[in-house]
């Protein structure tokens, strides 16, 4: 089965000013009713939802059930929450405008292209090499200016790292 946007209108209701998505028709032989939650949240964090012997992604649900079409190639959410569907939290992005729209996970003090380097701060983003800092809120807001020129409005910033 081809999934359009009418077919999944008539499984599936999905709310955007909540992003919870129901039953309305389920399938066949399918254990649940019409009003229940649809999905499961998956390890990674994303909503999946099984229609047919296809499994989807609910944010890309999301766009197919509002524009009519399949994304082109990913959907970020806005609020880098990954189960939250909400219409207004979702965009369509490019992998790299995704991948610069995520939690970076600190490591010894040290935020994705900042970077401790003995008593001064390193920045480095992309194969640019944008010098070395006195101290963390200088290294910082240079960072974040080169996240902006490279990842606009996908960048995930510092926001005033300080140690």
């Amino acid at each position: 089965m081809i999934l359009t946007q009418t077919k999944l209108r008539e499984l599936l209701h999905y709310d955007p000013e909540t992003g919870v998505w129901t039953w309305l028709n389920p399938l066949p032989r399918s254990k649940v009713k019409s009003g229940d939650i649809a999905g499961r949240i998956m390890d990674n964090g994303r909503r999946q939802i099984r229609i047919a012997s296809g499994f989807y992604y609910s944010s890309r649900l999301a766009w197919l059930y509002m524009t009519g079409e399949w994304p082109l190639d990913q959907v970020d959410h806005e609020n880098r929450n990954k189960s939250d569907d909400r219409w207004d939290n979702l965009r369509e992005a490019t992998q790299s405008q995704n991948s610069f729209n995520r939690t970076w996970a600190e490591a010894n003090g040290d935020f994705r292209g900042l970077y401790a380097h003995g008593n001064k701060w390193r920045v480095a983003i992309g194969g640019w090499y944008l010098g070395l800092f006195e101290n963390i809120e200088d290294a910082a807001a240079i960072r974040d200016l080169a996240l902006i020129y490279k990842a606009g409005r996908f960048a995930t910033l510092t926001s005033g790292a300080s140690k």
